[in-house]
């Protein structure tokens, strides 16, 4: 409800000041009173009348641009999905330049699971403007989604030739929800990241598979993306969704030993012990000595 206070109150105080410009000399004046009586009830957390007060200053003046988005965000809050995005794509359709809605969209879009659709309204909201910020985080996560998807869908439509040298390997594993990095240390062991299911596994030379991590025993582990092994067979695992670098032990301790690092992606470790992680929030790469 952040967003949507602000706007309130910066709307109701022009109102009131006409410090910039005045919604009275713009609009009929009976849209403006309902208008502002949507932002008291919204503020008395009587979001039903406030619904109707914003609904009935766009049925008055059709061109109130912040009453229809007011009204989105609290059909969006009341778990509304369906009428707030009708709201919000009225709303672009007089406004095509409104980051903010162009924000609200894709978020809607990304709760339907149309992802491609939700990415392209992030990749619409212009760099230099106040949504872009807080538009990254959901652009990375459906960047991700996308991707685990497509591999998804890769791994299920392989050709029969590459199921058939697989299985004369005798070492095959399909298990996976959304398999991400993957790293094989010096003894032979092949971890492999699985985002979806927010866990890392651990696979012997002769197949057999164990769980290395899993989101669901331990509360570090948010988002496996790319793996790593330093000399001396310490796992890393790129924390995708908490922003850390965490690292596994032989011995099994887990700690982060990196942490405030935006969205780490892939991970690499030369023949010095340096650590490298791509990293998509601010889009970097960045080394660090282990």
């Amino acid at each position: 409800m952040q967003n949507f206070i602000r706007r309130c109150i910066l709307s109701l105080l022009v109102i009131f000041s006409c410090s910039s410009f005045c919604f009275a000399a713009d609009y009929s004046p009976a849209a403006v009173a309902k208008y502002n009586e949507g932002v008291k009830y919204s503020r008395d957390n009587n979001y039903d009348a406030a619904i109707a007060a914003f609904y009935s200053s766009i049925q008055i003046d059709p061109n109130f641009l912040d009453s229809y988005y007011n009204l989105g965000v609290l059909y969006e809050y009341t778990k509304q999905d369906d009428k707030a995005f009708e709201v919000f794509k009225e709303l672009l359709s007089r406004n095509p330049e409104d980051d903010e809605t162009k924000l609200k969209v894709a978020n809607l879009y990304y709760k339907k699971g149309e992802l491609d659709l939700s990415l392209s309204y992030l990749n619409a909201i212009s760099a230099d403007s106040k949504a872009y910020k807080e538009s990254r985080s959901l652009y990375n996560t459906v960047n991700t989604k996308i991707n685990s998807k497509n591999q998804k869908s890769a791994w299920n439509n392989r050709p029969a030739s590459s199921i058939a040298q697989l299985n004369a390997s005798k070492f095959s594993y399909s298990g996976f929800s959304g398999p991400t990095g993957i790293v094989k240390d010096k003894s032979g062991y092949l971890y492999v990241a699985d985002y979806s299911a927010n866990q890392v596994l651990k696979i012997d030379p002769k197949g057999k598979v164990q769980t290395l991590i899993s989101g669901k025993t331990n509360s570090m582990l948010k988002g496996p993306i790319g793996l790593a092994v330093d000399l001396y067979s310490n796992i890393y695992i790129a924390n995708y969704d908490a922003n850390n670098i965490l690292r596994i032990t032989p011995s099994g301790k887990v700690e982060a030993v990196i942490s405030n690092i935006q969205k780490p992606y892939l991970l690499y470790v030369d023949n010095q012990n340096y650590l490298f992680a791509s990293v998509q929030g601010n889009g970097t790469i960045q080394r660090f000595k282990l």
